[in-house]
C-alpha cells in the first residue's frame, strides 16, 4: 500500500483510511448513514473531488489490511476472532456504532446485528460492502493498479495482469493464488471451504468485466469477513448494500 509507482517515486510515509464508510457528502463522520446506490466510478470521482490526496479505498490498502489482520489475530476466521459484524439485519447502521468499543479492534456484541472495528476502521466487513478500486476482473483474469490517478472501470490500460487466474466457481475460499512479482495480491484460486475452515470467507465471480466488493453486507451472515470478495458485479452496479470508503495518499 505504501509502494505506488507512477503516483510517487518514494515509499509513502503513511496511508490514511476513513474510519467510517462515506456519508452523502463523501466524508468519514460518526453518526451518518453510509451512501449507497452509487457506482464505483461515481464514488471515485466524488472522493477525488474532495481535494489533493483523496482517493477511493483500493486493493493495495485492502490487502494490507488483510495481511495485518492475519499477523495480529493469527486466525483466518475474522468473524470468530473479532465479531460477526452487521450481517443479519434489515438496513445499514449509521456510522459510529463501534465508537464505544475500547481499543482499536473488537465488536459491540457478537450477535450478527452489531458493528465491528479493526485497527480503528469500522465495519471492514458487514453492514455494507465496500467498493475496492485499483482492481479489475475479466472473467478469471485479475488486473491490478496502485496508481490512483489512472483508476478506471472496464479497462486494462495501466493495469498489471497477475500471473495466475482466480477461481471459476463461487464458495468459501480454500486456497489463494500467488504472483511472485506482486506477493501481496492474494486472490482465491480454489473454493470448497466453509464458514469455519480454511480462509472462512466467501467469494463470488462471474464472466466478463467485473469490479471488486470487499467485506460483505448486512445480509451476508457467515459469508462476511475481512477477506470476503465479490468479483461478480459489473461496473454499472448500484445497490442499497454497497458503499465506499476514503483513503488519503500523501505525495512525499
Amino acid at each position: 500500500a505504501h509502494y505506488r509507482p507512477g503516483y510517487s517515486d518514494k515509499y509513502l510515509p503513511y496511508v490514511l483510511v476513513g474510519c467510517y464508510h462515506c456519508d452523502a457528502d463523501y466524508r468519514s463522520i460518526s453518526g451518518k448513514a453510509p451512501i449507497v446506490n452509487i457506482t464505483r466510478a461515481q464514488a471515485r470521482a466524488a472522493i477525488a473531488a474532495r481535494g489533493i490526496g483523496y482517493w477511493q479505498y483500493d486493493v493495495a490498502t485492502q490487502k494490507m489490511l488483510e495481511h495485518l489482520y492475519k499477523i495480529v489475530a493469527a486466525n483466518l476466521d475474522s468473524q470468530t476472532a473479532v465479531g460477526m459484524g452487521v450481517v443479519n439485519d434489515f438496513g445499514p447502521l449509521n456510522s459510529g456504532s463501534t465508537d464505544g468499543v475500547p481499543g482499536l479492534t473488537g465488536s459491540v456484541a457478537n450477535d450478527g446485528l452489531s458493528g465491528v472495528k479493526l485497527f480503528g476502521i469500522e465495519n471492514p466487513w458487514g453492514n455494507v460492502w465496500t467498493f475496492g478500486d485499483g482492481v479489475n476482473f475479466d472473467g478469471d483474469k485479475i488486473y491490478i493498479c496502485t496508481d490512483p490517478t489512472i483508476f478506471a472501470d472496464d479497462t486494462t490500460d495501466g493495469y498489471t495482469e497477475l500471473s495466475y487466474t482466480k477461481a471459476a466457481a463461487n464458495g468459501f475460499v480454500k486456497k489463494l493464488g500467488y504472483d511472485p512479482d506482486n506477493p501481496a495480491m492474494l486472490f482465491p484460486v480454489e473454493v470448497g471451504g466453509s464458514g469455519d475452515t480454511y480462509i472462512s470467507d466467501s467469494y463470488s465471480q462471474n464472466a466478463g468485466p467485473r469490479v471488486a466488493l470487499f467485506g460483505g453486507s448486512l445480509i451476508s451472515a457467515q459469508n462476511a469477513g475481512v477477506s470476503s470478495l465479490a468479483s461478480s458485479n459489473a461496473s454499472s452496479l448500484k445497490d442499497p448494500t454497497v458503499s465506499c470508503r476514503l483513503q488519503i495518499l500523501p505525495k512525499p
